[in-house]
């Protein structure tokens, strides 16, 4: 339904406002062992302060494209749709010159069933309606795939995450450590 050839429609229309009201999540990230300097609001919502979402958090908190950035929240944040309901990316961020990235995470058994497949497809298509606008982004941690952070510069054309990973040969957890 949704592979390359489909006649599906999105437009930039769906986009992220950055106001300063209206972030309401259900519980907050507790803020240690990392604090997030780009974060939107004063506080980041519905995050855990380990796993794979919180280091791609992480990531994106780091790279100095990153004007600024949301957890996105479910069925309350912004979404894209699919054909049957709504896709909510776990976070949107707007860069340093004015593109807005959304991204989704997924785990290594989640990355390549249908629903992560039709995410992955609307996602694209509403990156090449928004005419040079968007960014979407689906990322993976697994063997054989680089890194978050390197995922994450290849897509907004920053090296600076990719080289700090490359020059010290070091975890993402370290690379946190050197960044703070």
């Amino acid at each position: 339904m949704f592979g390359p050839e489909a006649a599906v429609e999105t437009s930039f229309a769906f986009e992220f406002d950055f106001t300063p009201t209206g972030y309401a999540p259900h519980w907050t990230y507790i803020g240690t062992p990392y604090q997030f300097q780009r974060h939107y609001y004063a506080t980041v919502g519905e995050l855990e302060n380990k796993g794979e979402e919180y280091e791609c958090a992480k990531a994106i908190d780091m790279t100095g494209k990153v004007k600024h950035w949301v957890r996105n929240l479910e069925r309350r944040g912004f979404w894209l749709p699919l054909a049957k309901g709504k896709f909510y990316p776990d976070f949107v961020a707007e860069l340093t010159d004015g593109r807005i990235l959304a991204l989704e995470h997924k785990g290594k058994v989640y990355a390549t069933n249908d629903d992560s497949k039709e995410k992955c497809n609307v996602g694209a298509l509403w990156e090449k309606k928004s005419g040079g606008k968007a960014l979407f982004l689906m990322t993976v941690v697994e063997t054989g795939r680089p890194p978050l952070f390197d995922q994450i510069a290849a897509k907004i054309g920053d090296e600076t995450l990719a080289d700090i990973g490359r020059s010290y040969n070091v975890s993402h957890s370290t690379i946190s450590r050197l960044k703070a």
